[in-house]
């Protein structure tokens, strides 16, 4: 049995221990630890002190709970989760964009969650987006080639709801 909890605050004390310094947002916990990728696609990886890659772990939380833990690789983007369970990271702000509490933005990378994850969803799966952003009103890609995607995955009469950010 996996204890991710426990997993998750080794992450966290390994990168204040080793005084690892980003540029990624206070507003949410995140740790580090040397990982190595598997499964058909590298969508998984496990803690592996011996590993090559040193990865941000962010929390996958979902109706309050953390049910899984992300590693991301800041140089390639690559992000697998632990346990394979989740659909993103920032879920729980949907049912808040839902009920127009905020203006909801979805961004391509896990690493730009982890900059700015205020109101701010990244899906593991985009081809779930149909299903995970039901009900929610107009919301902003942080990208034109994203928003372009999300549209893809949308139904002809949906496909409105998609802005592009042009930063």
């Amino acid at each position: 049995m996996i204890d991710i909890e426990g997993e998750f605050w080794r992450a966290i004390r390994f990168a204040k221990a080793t005084g690892i310094e980003f540029p990624l947002s206070n507003r949410v916990q995140w740790g580090c630890a040397t990982v190595s990728w598997y499964g058909l696609n590298r969508e998984l990886y496990e803690p592996d002190p011996a590993g090559r890659t040193m990865a941000f772990v962010a929390p996958v939380v979902e109706g309050g709970d953390l049910i899984d833990l992300c590693a991301i690789d800041a140089r390639s983007n690559h992000f697998a989760t632990r346990m394979g369970l989740g659909h993103g990271l920032g879920i729980d702000v949907i049912e808040k964009a839902r009920m127009k509490c905020c203006h909801l933005r979805l961004v391509g990378h896990a690493m730009s969650w982890l900059r700015w994850p205020v109101d701010t969803v990244f899906l593991f799966d985009l081809s779930t987006v149909h299903r995970q952003f039901d009900g929610v009103p107009p919301f902003t890609c942080d990208s034109l080639e994203l928003a372009e995607r999300v549209q893809s995955f949308l139904p002809p009469s949906l496909r409105e709801r998609v802005l592009a950010s042009i930063e």
